[in-house]
């Protein structure tokens, strides 16, 4: 069933930060971000885990300013990084907060919900599994005479844990290995340790929270 369309594919190299130290070093290497925002993430499935058999993870974000719901496949590893393909579109800030009071992501006449309830339509009674929140730095950098655009998340977990790492979204899976090199010798100049991050911020919160 798991088969959103490729054109929605998304292509990310996950570092890890693991220190509080090396999230600095990082801040300090990008300099003033070009945007900086704050991210509350909430994941839903039925009580049984329907979507989640599927092959998807549901996650609602909330933001200052809209909210965005986002459908997502299961991630496969290409090289360092993650590809998943994946259907997202913007709600506004209010209709974000009434389904974060009342979970009724499924009545929006969304692409991501229309999409999930083509692939299995006795899907109901959908509640929260997980939620976190992420402060995320983003910042167009050039390495290399290439273009990325750094996000650099500190992200809040339940039991008091932090994580903080950086994200690149690529355009196209022909540049991994590019990607790879620029940043590697971006890590070695800063004296970070190149670790990449092969879970998702859902898969650790689902662990930290005891559902794995």
């Amino acid at each position: 069933m798991n088969s959103l369309k490729p054109e929605n594919k998304e292509i990310e190299i996950k570092l890890t930060l693991s220190s509080f130290t090396d999230y600095l070093k990082l801040i300090g290497f990008v300099g003033k971000a070009d945007k900086k925002v704050r991210q509350l993430n909430i994941f839903y499935d039925t009580a049984s885990g329907q979507i989640s058999k599927l092959g998807y993870a549901l996650r609602l974000r909330i933001e200052s300013d809209r909210g965005i719901v986002t459908l997502k496949s299961t991630t496969i590893q290409k090289g360092k990084a993650a590809v998943r393909n994946e259907i997202e579109e913007s709600i506004t800030l209010e209709t974000a907060k009434e389904v974060q009071q009342n979970s009724d992501l499924l009545s929006l006449q969304i692409a991501p919900i229309l999409y999930l309830l083509s692939q299995s339509k006795g899907l109901h009674n959908l509640k929260p599994i997980v939620q976190f929140e992420n402060e995320r730095i983003k910042k167009e950098i050039d390495l290399h005479d290439s273009l990325y655009v750094f996000e650099i998340d500190k992200t809040e977990y339940s039991e008091g844990r932090i994580d903080y790492e950086l994200e690149i979204e690529l355009s196209d899976i022909d540049k991994i290995d590019d990607a790879e090199s620029d940043l590697q010798k971006l890590f070695k100049v800063l004296e970070i340790e190149f670790i990449v991050q092969k879970k998702s911020k859902l898969e650790r919160a689902l662990e930290i929270a005891g559902h794995i």
